[in-house]
């Protein structure tokens, strides 16, 4: 009776190691399998990591040379609005001549030899107005375009 108590014990005993072994093996491939999947994540977040800090360097290049531009965009800006306000000098200053000029005809008889030369000089005069406000309207074109392009960029 004893030897089969025993016996039955280590039948037990023999069964739970067993088992116990199975369950340790199952586990011990499970937990490899998570160190190995541990790993791999491990190496994506790295790599995720290192995309990111590509990703952020460009992007400051990229802010950078975007300041650049805005700032050369304000400076190409305010010299346009020099040129500009010179242009627009320069044409009160033909005007008024050209004022002055046609009152000295109108007040002036001349003869026609004379009145002819003057008015050559009144025409030369209003072709070079003519040019410079055909300037003027392409230097505010020109403005326009470079506040545009100055809105947009730093809309962006």
């Amino acid at each position: 009776f004893i030897t089969g108590s025993l016996g039955f014990m280590l039948l037990i005993v023999g069964l739970s190691y067993w088992s116990a072994t199975t369950q340790n093996r199952y586990l011990t491939q499970k937990l490899e399998e998570l160190q190995r999947d541990v790993r791999l994540e491990a190496k994506l977040v790295e790599d995720t990591e290192a995309r990111c800090a590509k990703y952020e360097l460009h992007i400051t290049e990229e802010k950078d040379k975007l300041q650049e531009e805005v700032n050369d965009c304000r400076k190409k800006f305010d010299l346009l609005e020099k040129e500009n306000i010179h242009q627009v000098g320069v044409i009160q200053d033909l005007e008024e001549r050209n004022g002055k000029l046609q009152t000295q005809i109108d007040q002036l008889s001349m003869d026609s030899v004379e009145e002819n030369r003057l008015q050559d000089q009144n025409q030369a005069l209003q072709d070079t107005i003519d040019q410079l406000q055909t300037k003027i309207g392409d230097i505010e074109s020109q403005l326009i375009a470079e506040k545009v392009k100055s809105e947009d960029l730093q809309g962006k």
